[in-house]
C-alpha cells in the first residue's frame, strides 16, 4: 500500500472513531443533560405555583372565596395588610366559666337555663367592661371580676400580688398590620407582579381556575410551555414517558362529531393526556396539593 493512501486511510479511520465516540457520548449524556435542565426549571415553576397557592389561601381567608383573576390576586398581595391582634391576657377554662356567669347575669338569663360562651366572646365581654369603666371612671365592676376570676382564695389578702394580676393591667389588644408581601414571602421586594407569569415561559401565564362557589381553585401550566427550547427531541421523549406513567397529567375528554364523549370498548372515556404541573383542584377537594412527587 502506498504511503499516501495509508495516511489517508488512517485519517479516515481516526475521524470515524472520533465520530463514533461522539455519538456514543451524546447518546448517553444528552438525556442526562436534558433531565438536569428540566429538573432545574421544574423546581422554579413548582415554587411559583406554591407562591400562588399561598396568595390564594390568604385571599380566601380575608375575602371568603378564591379568585380566578390574577389582577385581583396580585392587587390583594401588593396593597392589603394582614391584621394581627396581640394579646397580653389569655383566658383559661375557669375564667371562661366565671365570665359566662357574669354575662348570664347581665342578660338576665334564668339560673336554671344553660349558658356558655367561647374564648373570643369572653375576651369581647371583658373588653366592653373595660371600655365602660374608662368612660365612666367607675372600675368597681372590673375589680370585682378581677378578684373573683384571677385571685385564688389563698391570695385574696395579698394586695401587691392582686395588683399585679389585675385584668385591667394585663388585658391588652393591640393590632399590627403586616404587608401580605412580607407575611407570605418574607421579602418586601418579592416580584409579586410576576406571580402570573410562567418562569421560562416567554410571557405565558399560569391558568388560574376556581369552581362556581369559589371554594376550590387550581393553578396549572403544561410542561411543554416551560421546557421548550432545552432539547426538542428529548422533550418529546420525556413527555411520552410521563403519559405512559399516567401521572402528572391533565385530562381533556375527547368528543365525537355530535359533541358527546368518546368511549373505549371497555367503557372508559377517551381522553387527551397533557403532562402538566398543577396545584389545587377546581373540581375535587385535595387540600390544595401539587401533582409533583413528594421529596
Amino acid at each position: 500500500m502506498k504511503k499516501g493512501v495509508k495516511i489517508a486511510l488512517t485519517v479516515v479511520l481516526v475521524g470515524l472513531a472520533a465520530a463514533i465516540t461522539f455519538v456514543d457520548y451524546s447518546s448517553v449524556n444528552r438525556p442526562i443533560e436534558f433531565e438536569e435542565k428540566a429538573h432545574a426549571r421544574d423546581t422554579v415553576v413548582i415554587n411559583r405555583l406554591i407562591d400562588i397557592k399561598d396568595a390564594e389561601v390568604a385571599y380566601r381567608k380575608e375575602k371568603g372565596a378564591y379568585t380566578n383573576d390574577f389582577d385581583t390576586l396580585i392587587n390583594f398581595v401588593k396593597n392589603e395588610n394582614k391584621i394581627t391582634v396581640l394579646k397580653d391576657f389569655e383566658v383559661n377554662d375557669r375564667h371562661i366559666d366565671l365570665i359566662a356567669g357574669y354575662k348570664k347575669s347581665d342578660l338576665k338569663i334564668k339560673e336554671s337555663e344553660s349558658f356558655g360562651i367561647t374564648p373570643d366572646e369572653a375576651h369581647a365581654y371583658i373588653a366592653v367592661i373595660l371600655e365602660e369603666a374608662k368612660a365612666s371612671g367607675d372600675d368597681s365592676r372590673i375589680k370585682e371580676i378581677n378578684r373573683n376570676i384571677l385571685i385564688p382564695e389563698n391570695r385574696k389578702d395579698d394586695e401587691a400580688w392582686i395588683k399585679s394580676q389585675m385584668v385591667q393591667n394585663k388585658y391588652r389588644r393591640d393590632t399590627v398590620a403586616t404587608s401580605y408581601i412580607v407575611e407570605l414571602y418574607n421579602d418586601p421586594n418579592y416580584p409579586v407582579d410576576s406571580l402570573r407569569y410562567v418562569p421560562f415561559g416567554n410571557g405565558e401565564e399560569f391558568v388560574l381556575v376556581t369552581n362556581e362557589r369559589g371554594d376550590l381553585f387550581e393553578a396549572r401550566v403544561d410542561f411543554e410551555v416551560y421546557m421548550k427550547g432545552i432539547d426538542d427531541q428529548e422533550l418529546a421523549n420525556y413527555l411520552l414517558r410521563i403519559k405512559k406513567s399516567n401521572q402528572q397529567l391533565r385530562r381533556i375528554p375527547e368528543l365525537d362529531s355530535e359533541g358527546k364523549f368518546k368511549f373505549y370498548a371497555d367503557g372508559s372515556r377517551v381522553e387527551t393526556l397533557i403532562p402538566c404541573r398543577i396545584i389545587g383542584n377546581a373540581e375535587t377537594p385535595n387540600n390544595n396539593a401539587g401533582n409533583w412527587p413528594e421529596k
